[in-house]
């Protein structure tokens, strides 16, 4: 099973696109907020499983891992470090991360937070 977060968003809607253009045939399960347009989900004809939660919540996170293969993650990257730490403690195959360019930021403070995220996150896969 594909996990994918982020599906409702700007990025995430083209991923979705790129799936329906492809045919992709396996389960996707999207972690999506309760406010979230899931409109595009509910009729792009693929088989999804919406699940509605909170990736601030590590038990969440964990839980929504439970018989993934493949992570899509598209969301904050903010929570690339839980989600990588979980993928890794349910023996997920592969994480995908999809990072902004914020690293490239013009406000220092800004650009430094995520490279630190970014080398956190680099450090865990090697592990």
């Amino acid at each position: 099973m594909l996990l994918v977060t982020g599906i409702t968003g700007h990025s995430g809607s083209y991923f979705l696109d790129e799936l329906v253009k492809n045919g992709y045939d396996g389960r996707i399960r999207c972690v999506v907020r309760a406010t979230s347009d899931t409109s595009k989900l509910d009729n792009c004809g693929l088989e999804i499983e919406k699940v509605i939660g909170d990736l601030g919540n590590h038990d969440f996170i964990k839980d929504v891992m439970r018989g993934v293969k493949v992570v899509m993650h598209i969301y904050n990257i903010h929570h690339s470090v839980a989600v990588l730490e979980a993928a890794i403690a349910e023996h997920v195959n592969r994480v995908i991360m999809v990072h902004t360019t914020g690293i490239f930021s013009k406000f220092k403070s800004a650009s430094e937070e995520y490279q630190i995220i970014e080398r956190r996150v680099q450090a865990i896969a090697a592990a």
